[in-house]
């Protein structure tokens, strides 16, 4: 029994080198690649659309081959944003991008698609917060500490008289 056991160790051994030790379907500086011209792509977007925003930072940014032609670019990120008309706020984004690579002989490069891209989580974060008033519907800027009217009593019932 000890023998048995003995060559079960050794060839779990030998299966978890081995598939440690297998070559990546895609290389590291291609993920690399990927990552840093999809930050400049959202970066980019970001800036045309949002001319206010400042400070765009990248949180969390990881790719991951899905198959030998096929990564899952995971993000998350955070932006400034204050406008005129706007109030001051930071925004986080958290998602992912599907990336196919396609095949075309002619070049050098792998060229990757943008294919799917999936925003699961965003979040907003008020520099100045303002009050908002149940009666009327509206915001008001009064500051949130200001004191609300009291409650009107209610009328007596025909059992309470």
């Amino acid at each position: 029994m000890r023998y048995i056991s003995l060559l079960f160790i050794i060839a779990m051994m030998w299966w978890s080198w081995s598939i440690s030790k297998t070559p990546n379907l895609i290389p590291e500086d291609t993920h690399m690649g990927i990552q840093e011209d999809l930050k400049r792509v959202i970066t980019d977007y970001i800036k045309e659309n949002l001319p206010d925003v400042t400070e765009i930072t990248f949180h969390k940014f990881w790719t991951e081959t899905l198959r030998e032609n096929k990564v899952k670019a995971t993000f998350s990120y955070t932006f400034e944003e204050a406008g005129q008309d706007k109030p001051a706020a930071s925004i986080g984004i958290a998602g992912y991008a599907i990336l196919n690579r396609s095949r075309e002989q002619n070049s050098a490069y792998d060229i990757w698609s943008l294919d799917e891209l999936n925003v699961e989580n965003n979040h907003i974060v008020f520099k100045d917060g303002s009050s908002i008033s149940a009666h009327d519907g509206a915001a008001s800027e009064a500051p949130a500490n200001a004191e609300t009217p009291p409650a009107e009593k209610p009328s007596e019932t025909p059992d309470e008289k």
